[in-house]
């Protein structure tokens, strides 16, 4: 077993490229959060933390960027203790674990049987990549979000980030300013107004995965998010890239939604909590 951790995205890029280029899809998450801060577009607020375990057999990663949860690639379950190990010294006060099912829920197992605590579900999402696109006809048009729209993103991902209870990782107002000027966040407009938010990530390993996704309350039920989400998909289809999202598993509207559009499922993935063995609050919430 041989496990190296660093904290340089670059450095990490290079000892996962392996695994990156073998399973894309699977890790669009790590790929995604990796290129963003060796291009400068994240920069968390405390040194990232990498992981990459090779087993007998392969090599798995994973890693903490920030404050935010543990997020797990797909391990190997031989080399899942030694990694729930090393975060648990490198990274004691986490707050919880997000990666495929079984891996998560065997690493929360773990971590709570070293730091004590018990581990509680938290929420559960489905990884779908793009078939062939079907396109709805909504009234609107999309266009992208400039910096004119800097506050009306942040307050709607403030306003989902509450409705759902999921962390969502909402970018800070700077990250957000760069993304916005990198294109990367589109808005459905009907009447003249914003409905409806898309985002999507850069091209990572081949693959850009579309998120977060909202639209307010009041516009629900009009298929805004739906013409948005297949628009946003063919803009990066046209540059010979493979689309990705995450849903919400246990929203049946959300999964009906881009099984229409052409999404297929792939695997499912789920978060843990660390909660004290007083029944505290986890040791950190953030994401």
């Amino acid at each position: 077993m041989d496990i190296e951790t660093t904290g340089d995205a670059v450095r990490f890029r290079e000892s996962a490229g392996a695994v990156l280029r073998q399973d894309p899809l699977r890790h669009t998450v790590i790929a995604t959060t990796i290129n963003n801060i060796a291009s400068g577009l994240d920069s968390p607020p405390v040194p990232p933390v990498f992981v990459t375990a090779r087993g007998a057999d392969a090599t798995g990663i994973a890693m903490r960027a920030g404050h935010r949860d543990i997020y797990l690639g797909a391990l190997s379950p031989d080399v899942i203790a030694a990694v729930a190990d090393t975060f648990a010294t490198t990274s004691p006060e986490a707050g919880g674990v997000e990666g495929p099912t079984a891996v998560a829920e065997a690493f929360a197992e773990r971590w709570c049987t070293v730091l004590g605590g018990d581990p509680v579900p938290a929420f559960a999402t489905t990884l779908y990549r793009l078939g062939d696109l079907v396109a709805p006809t909504v009234p609107g048009t999309a266009r992208q979000a400039t910096e004119a729209d800097l506050d009306l993103c942040m307050s709607w991902m403030t306003a989902m980030r509450v409705e759902t209870g999921i962390p969502a990782g909402a970018p800070s107002e700077e990250a957000l300013r760069k993304r916005i000027r990198a294109g990367s966040w589109w808005l459905w407009e009907d009447g003249g107004e914003p409905v409806s938010l898309v985002a999507r990530q850069l091209p990572s390993f081949g693959w850009s995965r579309i998120g977060p996704v909202f639209t307010p309350p009041a516009a629900r039920g009009k298929g805004y998010a739906s013409a948005l989400t297949a628009h946003v998909s063919q803009v990066i289809r046209d540059e010979s890239v493979e689309v990705c999202l995450f849903a919400d598993t246990g929203n049946e509207l959300t999964n009906r939604l881009y099984r229409g559009l052409g999404f297929v499922p792939v695997d499912n993935y789920a978060a843990f909590r660390f909660v004290h063995p007083s029944g505290e609050a986890p040791l950190d919430s953030s994401r």
